[in-house]
């Protein structure tokens, strides 16, 4: 669930205001004001480290498929 929530509450597909980052951001502050404070921090750190790897390797092949597309095309 807290991998959903932070996706949501950093894709900037989602409008400031929007009410899922807004539903967002309640659940995250939920979460922190509730849980073990080392075990939230922990859980959300890991959580948003595989999801920034995630992102950062999907980049990356976007950027070798159209260099690689692109190069085909000069030939």
């Amino acid at each position: 669930m807290l991998e959903l929530v932070y996706r949501t509450y950093t894709d900037e597909q989602y409008a400031k205001g929007s009410p899922i980052k807004d539903l967002s951001l309640e659940i995250v502050d939920l979460l922190q004001r509730d849980l073990d404070k080392p075990f939230f921090i922990e859980t959300y750190n890991k959580i948003k480290g595989s999801i920034l790897q995630k992102r950062l390797d999907r980049k990356l092949k976007t950027k070798q498929l159209v260099a690689t597309e692109e190069g085909l095309a000069m030939r």
